[in-house]
């Protein structure tokens, strides 16, 4: 048990619209695990939007802190909540600001912990994990970066945080 944190991207299709004149198909092979694969064909007239999954965190809290304050109003109940390409882009620069200030002032200075707990606090509760400000802590924020760092702000997508616990 514990904090699994998600963030997902949607495409909508509107195949189920004939206005719309989706065209094509969609196969796709699923390896079961045994000597059978799983043959799945979708018709594009039943396809509204594709979810796809941009990146998974774990005992995150300070993450998902962020994300409940920023894009679930304050509401944490592991719903699926849609989340802005600016909100996202803002996250990943706090990260990224306190990395940067963490090289240069070092993990422990007052100028690192000042800057956490004004804008990326750790955040305690059922099973989040450890609060304490370490190499976990910085590792969340550097896979953040990276994972941040693939979203194009120019695609047409939507994008949803889902944590649950």
């Amino acid at each position: 048990m514990g904090l699994d944190m998600y963030l997902t991207k949607k495409k909508y299709i509107g195949g189920n619209y004939s206005h719309r004149k989706v065209t094509g198909s969609v196969k796709i092979t699923v390896n079961t695990g045994t000597e059978h694969e799983e043959l799945i064909e979708i018709a594009p007239d039943q396809i509204s939007e594709i979810t796809m999954s941009v990146g998974y965190w774990r005992k995150a809290n300070q993450i998902h802190d962020w994300f409940v304050k920023n894009a679930q109003n304050g509401r944490d109940e592991c719903q699926e909540s849609w989340v802005s390409q600016n909100q996202l882009a803002e996250l990943k620069g706090i990260c990224e600001d306190i990395l940067k200030a963490r090289d240069i002032h070092g993990q422990d200075s007052p100028e690192v912990l000042n800057l956490i707990y004004e804008k990326l606090p750790p955040a305690s509760g059922f099973f989040f994990g450890s609060t304490d400000i370490n190499d976990y802590y910085f590792e969340d924020l550097e896979h953040t970066v990276v994972l941040l760092s693939e979203i194009d702000p120019n695609e047409d997508i939507d994008y949803y945080y889902q944590s649950s616990w």
